[in-house]
């Protein structure tokens, strides 16, 4: 029987035929649009011709609501144009229209009616603002003044402010011949008037989520700005945001003094400019944010001054609730006693997550003291969340970062207390260790092992697809036996990549745009050979194809050598060890139908 997504998925693709692509400003102009005249005799009877047999009326509302809030706006109109039904559902439901809104795609005008035609729903507006501030220029005043007459209704909000033009001018240099004119960047007194405007405002009283984010001139290497912002100011919101749980702030500090907006914040996402991580600094924040659980930053170096004025250690408050921690950048060997100096004074923690592709030492100090773990699951990601034009030298800057030798993680003497009370491990497939390189020591209590595969965005192979015998880096370099005896579950994941800078190419080419292939074979001989564990409860692959042969001979292999159920599903499913990653990243169609 097929899945909600699936039919889902169908009735979408299969909307090729030309509807009358109505404009949005129309469709949201009145309660009531017009029907009389909007289709042409032959479109009509396409119509009414779906409206019979268009499964997405079938599903449960909820879940067509769904539908219809992962797609924008203006498809949204055109895919409430297909069939009367779906339109009539589309003008009684305020939900339709209430997420996914942006200045950017959009006129002022139409977002205004967008968001009147949602009422009462919760709003999700994003507002892109020039890329020079100036309060004087009634565009800029125009979108100021959407965010204060919309902030009672909006329980998400982002602002992004954008060097358009300083980034245009360092991706493509004009010639030498050519006199360069001054780079434009935004003043301080400018970004002290959309403070002001934040500060003035009313209370926020549904607000869930904040996002402000500053796109300046940025040093590719080091994660600099030649641009810097003053920190936000304490009174925004007029210290109003009672449900505000997750904030994403990049290139924008906190406030210096404790905000009363952010003190029920549980989820933060912090990515100053540049990115350095003053250790002091980052603990007087943390303990200004009292109900902080969760946090990710992006580092590109550590300045640690030690101790206060008066020599004592600095150390976060005891009353601190930081239980989740991860770390993305470009940090290496260098920054391990300082990063590990500031682990040790964040105290104990329940889950950590390393994000970069140079050699760490300090993993093998301290992360095994922590019962859930993730390595290098979303190192792709810190290239392409940083200013970087998508070119192919960023690609292969990203596959170098990952040579033939393994990324190590323990020296040639390992610790036997190292994975003392470690229960789940999530790892990329790069950080696996390679054959004769010194073992893991024995995991007595770890139940749960993810392993991440890699796609063409972070594989050396770049372009290529896939390997004719389905084999993995994974699998080419597995030397090593590990002795889990308590371990249950082994799970392979592979998951698509939005990011992928190959989109001009065919899908078939791009394993990005397409299931992973892998050999059931490999994946058998893995588990036999490369650890040393009981019989499995479960082995489990997804977002894969197999592409053997003798598929149905090795799953009975499976099932009666290693495993007592085998899971093999195109469908990607995350391990048990990300952390909290839906707080900072875009959901997509298919992930819309997991629980919220």
């Amino acid at each position: 029987m097929q899945s909600a997504f699936d039919i889902a998925q169908e009735v979408i693709d299969s909307c090729t035929f030309p509807v009358p692509q109505r404009r949005l400003d129309s469709f949201t102009s009145t309660p009531e649009p017009r029907r009389s005249g909007f289709f042409l005799p032959v479109l009509v009877a396409q119509a009414r011709e779906i409206n019979r047999a268009n499964p997405l009326l079938n599903l449960h509302p909820d879940i067509l609501l769904r539908i219809f809030q992962a797609l924008s706006s203006r498809r949204r109109a055109i895919l409430a144009s297909t069939c009367f039904a779906l339109h009539d559902f589309a003008s009684r439901r305020g939900e339709v229209w209430s997420s996914g809104m942006s200045t950017a795609l959009g006129s002022l005008p139409t977002i205004k009616r967008l968001i009147d035609r949602s009422i009462p729903a919760p709003v999700e507006l994003t507002v892109d603002l020039n890329w020079v501030l100036d309060p004087s220029d009634p565009d800029t005043a125009a979108h100021l003044d959407l965010i204060s007459t919309t902030l009672p209704r909006l329980a998400h909000l982002s602002v992004v402010i954008d060097d358009r033009m300083s980034q245009w001018m360092n991706w493509f240099p004009p010639p030498s011949s050519i006199p360069r004119l001054p780079k434009p960047v935004l003043r301080s007194a400018d970004w002290s008037a959309l403070c002001c405007v934040l500060a003035a405002a009313e209370e926020a009283p549904i607000l869930c989520s904040l996002t402000l984010e500053y796109n300046g001139m940025t040093d590719f290497e080091t994660f600099t700005s030649t641009t810097s912002l003053p920190p936000l100011r304490e009174d925004i919101f007029a210290c109003g945001a009672p449900l505000l749980r997750s904030c994403s702030l990049r290139g924008i500090c906190l406030p210096l003094q404790p905000c009363l907006a952010f003190s029920n914040v549980t989820t933060l996402s912090y990515q100053p400019k540049p990115a350095v991580l003053d250790v002091p600094q980052i603990l007087s924040c943390i303990d200004s944010l009292p109900k902080l659980e969760t946090l990710c930053m992006l580092v590109s170096d550590i300045v640690d001054a030690g101790d206060d004025s008066i020599g004592r250690r600095l150390s976060l408050s005891p009353k601190s609730m930081l239980k989740n921690l991860r770390v993305d950048g470009l940090l290496g060997n260098a920054n391990a006693e300082a990063l590990l100096a500031f682990l040790y004074r964040l105290g104990p923690l329940q889950q950590l997550a390393f994000n970069t592709p140079h050699p760490l030492l300090v993993v093998q100090d301290y992360a095994w003291h922590v019962e859930r773990v993730a390595l290098g699951v979303h190192m792709c990601e810190i290239y392409a969340r940083i200013d970087c034009p998508p070119i192919p030298a960023t690609l292969t800057r990203i596959r170098l970062a990952h040579p033939l030798g393994n990324i190590r993680l323990h020296d040639n003497s390992p610790n036997a207390q190292w994975f003392t009370h470690l229960t789940t491990l999530t790892i990329h497939e790069f950080y696996w260790p390679r054959r004769h390189r010194t073992a893991f020591t024995t995991a007595p209590v770890l139940k749960s092992l993810c392993i991440v595969l890699a796609s063409c965005y972070d594989t050396r192979y770049a372009m290529q697809r896939r390997r004719s015998d389905g084999s993995l880096f994974v699998f080419q370099r597995s030397g090593l036996r590990w002795s889990c005896p308590a371990l249950e579950t082994v799970h392979f994941s592979y998951a698509l990549s939005t990011r992928c800078s190959y989109h001009l190419h065919p899908d078939e080419l791009c394993c990005c745009r397409s299931t992973l292939t892998v050999s059931l074979r490999e994946v058998a001989l893995f588990v036999r050979r490369g650890l040393d564990v009981p019989r499995l409860r479960s082995l489990r692959l997804s977002g894969v194809e197999v592409v053997d042969v003798d598929a149905a001979f090795w799953v009975a292999y499976v099932q009666k050598e290693l495993a007592d159920e085998i899971d093999v599903s195109s469908r990607t499913c995350h391990g048990p060890a990300y952390i909290n990653e839906d707080a900072w990243y875009y959901r997509t169609l298919e992930s819309i139908f997991s629980s919220p």
